[in-house]
């Protein structure tokens, strides 16, 4: 199979490198809400609430060494989709580029 650029593909990739950092973004803000929940009911959850603040803890401390990477394979997809679409704008309209 032969690869090339064409329209669908930029959008493929812009649209994955922006799914990439919502993803992230999303837990992250689920983190925060899940500590603040936990906060508020710590009576309730008693001696399970510790254990329950040390996963959110985790969890936030391996997000931010993800932090990185993931902004990398972002940034990747982006330069991806910029270089195809420059591909594409060379080839003109109604060429076939990636076909």
């Amino acid at each position: 199979a032969q690869y090339g650029a064409t329209p669908e593909g930029v959008i493929a990739l812009k649209t994955m490198s922006a799914a990439i950092c919502s993803a992230a973004e999303k837990i992250n803000e689920l983190c925060s809400t899940l500590d603040t929940e936990v906060d508020d009911k710590k009576n309730l959850l008693g001696p399970h609430a510790d254990g329950i603040e040390k996963v959110i803890e985790n969890i936030e401390a391996e997000m931010k060494k993800a932090a990185e990477p993931v902004g990398s394979i972002s940034g990747i997809l982006e330069t991806l989709a910029e270089g195809y679409q420059e591909e594409i704008d060379r080839a003109g309209p109604g060429s076939d580029s990636g076909k």
